[in-house]
């Protein structure tokens, strides 16, 4: 198990906290994502893959995490490389054309003013 707080390097508030369940000895584990735009998130990851991603957290290194899944890390900036909380992203929902109000994907402009996708 591996788990990492990543903070706002504008507040010093908990961007997210990004968590890596394995059972021992397991060739897959669960990735939890609390904060940011989630309450909660998880997804199986197999593999190489979850060795990685707990080297990522063991680390707290997002750049690396980011490289792995961009939306692991959609806190990040990989422009500025700076970690930044909900509060200092300016998020913007995208809603499908041909189904109106139902939700696509959402899009960030960091407070440098880099965009990205950070939702899909």
């Amino acid at each position: 198990m591996a788990k990492a707080v990543f903070r706002c390097q504008e507040c010093m508030n908990i961007a997210a906290t990004v968590e890596l369940a394995v059972p021992s000895d397991a060739p897959a584990g669960e990735l939890i994502l609390e904060g940011f735009l989630w309450k909660r998130n998880t997804e199986t990851i197999k593999g190489r893959t979850v060795q990685l991603v707990h080297q990522a957290l063991a680390t707290h290194d997002v750049r690396l995490l980011h490289t792995l899944n961009q939306l692991w890390a959609p806190f990040y900036c990989p422009q500025c490389e700076r970690v930044y909380c909900l509060k200092h992203w300016h998020i913007t929902p995208r809603f499908d054309d041909d189904l109106p109000g139902r939700y696509n994907s959402s899009s960030g402009i960091c407070p440098k003013g880099h965009r990205r996708l950070v939702d899909d």
